[in-house]
């Protein structure tokens, strides 16, 4: 009986050394367990290397301060890794790790180390358990817990995807009926041109009321300047915007539009002008005065939704592999 006591004992120690900083979660409300994933199923993860210096804020007050010397010199991309990025002992370190356990699949871009493996090995390096969720209708590969192994302690934050299922709510999809909801907001926004009240709806009345701004009047020599940026192939539309002027009766001098990294001004009825209506409708209300400058960003973020995908990447980046002889 001492001696099964004292070999539990030992498995326990050496499975806690193994593993040695763990993450678990509760499933949240929102979500729902559906089934278990297939153990021959592939899975694409990450793991994300710790920053060789850690003193972000102290760096960015220094090129955000007017007292600075540095003040808007803005560091670069390779800077910024050079400065933030992973020592290369860590990223040599997780990738040999990675070539140990026969994961042929590993690419380094900056902070991260993205691989391919299998659903049972990756929850019997990790010690987690990936099953299949429902999140908001859509169904996610993830686990409620992991753990990272004592060989990697000092050189990865996190593992992921995995303990993170998303927020419960948060903007819609892509808008499929784009006229209908456009004809319900302009029926909405009749209701609002005299309402000074902000408890239910938000409207140009009710914003003069609260912040009090209406009152200020730049000089007709001003320097100001005013504008804003689109992103992820928004962009104000011109109709949209002369409605709403027109329906608040607010006199604003326009907004031209500039492109950076191709960004493109899309003035069809069906395209998703997401915030870059709001944020120029706004502005006009704030400072009609001004003409507003929209300086519509280019491209999009990089995702990778499945492996097929992301192997066809890797003929754009640095592949690390590892073949037994």
């Amino acid at each position: 009986m001492l001696l099964s006591a004292l070999a539990l004992a030992g498995n326990i120690a050496v499975a806690a050394a193994a593993n040695i900083r763990r993450r678990q979660v509760h499933m949240p409300s929102h979500v729902s367990w559906i089934d278990s994933a297939a153990v021959d199923d592939a899975i694409h993860l990450q793991l994300v290397l710790k920053m060789k210096e850690q003193d972000i804020v102290g760096h960015l007050k220094k090129y955000a301060d007017p007292d600075s010397g540095c003040y808007g010199n803005w560091m670069t991309r390779d800077e910024v890794l050079d400065t933030f990025g992973p020592d290369q002992a860590s990223v040599d370190a997780v990738v040999d790790w990675l070539n140990e356990q026969d994961i042929q699949e590993v690419s380094v871009q900056g902070w991260d180390v993205d691989f391919l493996t299998s659903i049972e090995q990756a929850d019997r390096l990790f010690d987690a358990d990936f099953a299949w969720y429902e999140v908001r209708g859509m169904r996610k590969l993830r686990t409620l817990k992991y753990s990272i192994p004592a060989e990697l302690e000092h050189h990865v934050d996190l593992l992921t995807p995995t303990t993170y299922f998303g927020p419960a709510s948060g903007p819609e999809p892509y808008m499929a009926k784009v006229l209908s909801r456009r004809d319900a907001a302009a029926a909405a926004a009749q209701t609002l041109v005299n309402s000074t009240s902000c408890e239910r709806n938000i409207a140009p009345p009710c914003l003069d009321q609260l912040h009090d701004f209406a009152w200020y009047v730049p000089p007709a020599d001003t320097p100001s300047r005013i504008g804003f940026a689109s992103f992820l192939n928004q962009s104000a539309q011109r109709a949209s915007y002369e409605d709403f002027l027109d329906t608040f009766s607010i006199k604003a001098k326009g907004f031209d539009s500039v492109s950076v990294n191709g960004g493109v001004s899309n003035q069809s009825l069906e395209a998703d002008s997401g915030e870059a209506d709001l944020d120029v409708q706004m502005m006009s209300q704030v400072a009609p005065q001004l003409r507003i400058t929209e300086y519509i960003v280019g491209g999009v973020p990089w995702v990778v939704p499945e492996y097929a995908l992301w192997k066809e990447t890797q003929t754009h980046t640095h592949t690390h592999t590892h073949t037994k002889g």
